[in-house]
């Protein structure tokens, strides 16, 4: 699907037959899953064939390719589950092109406020550029703020002793987090080109809001690099509790083990099948053992509270 806004006294929607006709004119093109016949109309805006190709599929990291009369910017957005979604523009003097495969609100937006589409045409495409952009990168705070969240509940489970599924939670942490950093740091490398090298493309007043857009996606990727940072203190903080558990655990059971091995060795030795034992023919015999058997545990426990073991 192709949808053709020109400015002329006004925001007008016309008709790809009749885009020959107002070129020169500022406008803005947006391609929504685009096929062969929609990307073929962008001839009439003497756009390279490599371009109309990768206008029409969707491309696995960020780039920014400049020709003699527009540049190509790839920029990738995130949706509500994380899932990565892209964005392309093309920004000549007079016009932008914008193609998407999913449906984005901050698109959709102009084609129900023309008065603010006519507003950013009025400024200039780059203008239109930087404002659709922002909102692209603005996206990614959203699911920021997501993933600290579910760490801190990492962390709060870790302490409160619901170790449950732990592992397994940072691991797919982990993969969202290695994954979106490969999307936000190339990225930000081309945005900053966009903001700080001079184009013919982008004049020096919008140049300034790109930057603004280069300081959010700076934020975005410190926040992405902390991200790591804070996983591995987490996987360590868990595997130190975690040890210090089980050594908790085989303490015990070892205090356990070495206070009934005396009560073994006096139950087991009056066990022998011998008719003359020291003691066996007492009639006391039975509750005398049981007294020797409680000094014996008395004494060890209070050896080992005397060695600091419990």
């Amino acid at each position: 699907m192709i949808e053709i806004f020109i400015l002329d006294k006004g925001i007008k929607s016309i008709n790809v037959s009749e885009l020959p006709l107002h070129k020169g004119k500022r406008m803005w093109i947006h391609l929504h899953k685009p096929d062969e016949a929609n990307t073929d109309t962008l001839k009439a805006m003497s756009i390279h064939s490599t371009s109309r190709e990768d206008l029409r599929h969707q491309l696995q990291r960020s780039k920014l390719e400049t020709f003699p009369n527009y540049i190509y910017f790839v920029a990738y957005t995130v949706g509500t589950k994380g899932e990565k979604i892209e964005a392309d523009f093309v920004l000549g003097k007079n016009f932008l092109i914008t193609s998407v495969f999913e449906d984005l609100p901050g698109f959709r937006a102009f084609f129900v406020y023309k008065r603010k589409l006519e507003k950013f045409l009025k400024l200039g495409p780059d203008f239109l550029m930087h404002t659709l952009l922002d909102k692209l990168i603005d996206a990614y705070f959203p699911y920021v703020e997501d993933i600290d969240e579910r760490l801190d509940d990492i962390e709060e489970r870790i302490f409160g002793k619901k170790e449950n599924g732990i592992i397994n939670d940072l691991y797919h942490i982990r993969r969202e987090v290695l994954r979106l950093r490969r999307t936000v740091m190339i990225q930000q490398q081309k945005i900053a080109v966009l903001a700080l090298q001079k184009s013919a493309f982008i004049s020096e007043g919008a140049r300034g809001y790109f930057r603004d857009i280069y300081d959010h996606s700076a934020r975005i990727s410190e926040a992405v690099d902390g991200f790591r940072d804070l996983i591995d203190s987490t996987q360590v903080t868990h595997s130190s509790i975690t040890s210090n558990r089980t050594n908790e655990i085989i303490k015990v059971l070892t205090i356990m083990s070495a206070t009934m091995l005396p009560l073994t060795l006096l139950t087991g030795w009056y066990g022998m099948n011998f008719t003359n034992l020291p003691g066996l023919a007492d009639p006391g015999g039975y509750w005398h053992a049981i007294l020797a058997g409680i000094a014996i545990v008395g004494i060890l426990l209070f050896y080992y509270k005397k060695k600091g073991w419990f």
